[in-house]
């Protein structure tokens, strides 16, 4: 089957983890026998192709004020101003017509929007190709995708997104199949009146490449028992609520490792604000070389993330995680068991779980192999392209009245 994928961003440009996810899904389609086609957007007019790792990537140049693959924020005015674009962009519908009148896919996959905006369900519906919609973020719902305003998760969808979504949820029911990357993500866009009717639903939880790891055993050391984070460094992200908890503990046998960049005026008011010498900011670090250095894994998100694989990574290492119960992440954690969930509208409970490493470290060696085994269902790459794949074989056989 020939497969056209749509994402915000390809490689090299990658940002968030769809990106990840989506060369993963692509790369494998390819090694099984198909031909994926990659379309995203770019910095330039017109539509440029590309050659990636043996795909063929269109980069076509974005039809807004502003490509959004960038490290400085927009103004507040740009910003308002690229999202009214985005409800509802019939030129970048237009680019998705030409790239599909050249190519004649049997299947398109579509995956993060931001820039595409709905209006390409509708150039893909006019002409009667299988879509299917995976869903890695709450983007058709919420513009900024994450649906968190200034200090805290929103409850419902606010009259400004609604407005601005009324194209999404109307067109939504256009597409032949709906994934989640998480029980999550999925019903909260069925919550919503989002993919009313659409005939397949479905939840495939991400999976990832981590190479070949075993489950080492862990050395001792005199060092402090050692809580971590990796990760975009913002107030979504919890980084707050962690710094402040942490500060809560005194003595010489606890450190904090925080590895990840974010906006510079962010980091150097953390840094400025939490002088703490226990507390180490390493800046961007990659996980093979911070999870050993660490005993416990902090993930404090406000936002309520689809899935959060960093969860995944540090299991992969034998790392017990503390997590925020919000969005997908409870879907992977087992409370007492690979470690444990706490309710961030309650920082107490965030308090009492590292505490309880504190008083018992030993219990760290306990949920060292749970955390191991936990992470396999989502490294299993062969098995979670197969289940994309029969999707797209049910969606293919359907449109060509096949058994």
């Amino acid at each position: 089957m020939k497969i056209l994928y749509i994402n915000q961003f390809y490689a090299p440009h990658v940002a968030g983890g769809s990106g990840i996810t989506l060369r993963e899904l692509v790369l494998g389609v390819k090694h099984n026998g198909h031909e994926p086609i990659v379309l995203v957007t770019g910095p330039d007019k017109g539509i440029k192709e590309d050659k990636v790792e043996g795909v063929k990537v269109f980069r076509a140049g974005i039809e807004n004020i502003y490509w959004h693959y960038r490290k400085d924020r927009a103004s507040k005015l740009q910003r308002a101003i690229w999202h009214a674009r985005d409800s509802y962009n019939l030129a970048m519908a237009s680019i998705v017509s030409r790239v599909m009148h050249a190519e004649k896919p049997d299947i398109v996959s579509l995956h993060a929007l931001p820039g595409w905006s709905a209006a390409v369900w509708a150039a893909i519906a006019k002409t009667r190709t299988p879509m299917i919609q995976v869903l890695h973020d709450l983007y058709h719902i919420c513009p900024n995708t994450q649906m968190f305003s200034v200090e805290s998760a929103c409850i419902g969808q606010c009259a400004k997104c609604k407005l601005l979504r009324l194209p999404h949820q109307r067109m939504s029911k256009a597409v032949d199949a709906v994934v989640g990357v998480s029980k999550f993500v999925l019903n909260r866009h069925l919550e919503n009146g989002y993919f009313d009717n659409v005939p397949i639903q479905e939840v495939i939880h991400n999976s990832r490449d981590l190479g070949h790891l075993t489950l080492s055993e862990k050395s001792q050391s005199e060092r402090p028992f050692t809580f971590g984070y990796i990760g975009t460094l913002s107030k979504a992200k919890g980084i707050d609520l962690l710094l402040e908890t942490f500060n809560k503990f005194g003595g010489e046998n606890i450190a904090l490792k925080i590895a990840g960049t974010g906006q510079k005026q962010y980091e150097d008011l953390l840094s400025g604000k939490f002088p703490d010498e226990r507390i180490k900011f390493l800046g961007y670090m990659k996980p093979e070389k911070f999870f050993p250095q660490i005993d416990v894994l902090i993930v404090p998100s406000l936002w309520p993330e689809a899935l959060g694989m960093v969860v995944v990574e540090a299991f992969r290492y034998g790392v017990p995680v503390i997590a925020a119960r919000r969005g997908g992440i409870p879907e992977m954690i087992s409370d007492k068991n690979n470690g444990y969930l706490f309710d961030p509208e309650q920082p107490e409970t965030l308090t009492k779980a590292i505490a309880n490493f504190l008083t018992n470290p030993g219990i760290v060696n306990d949920m060292r192999r749970q955390a191991f085994t936990s992470s396999e269902p989502f490294v299993d790459i062969p098995g979670w392209i197969s289940k994309y794949e029969n999707i797209y074989d049910l969606l293919y056989k359907k449109k060509n009245n096949l058994k």
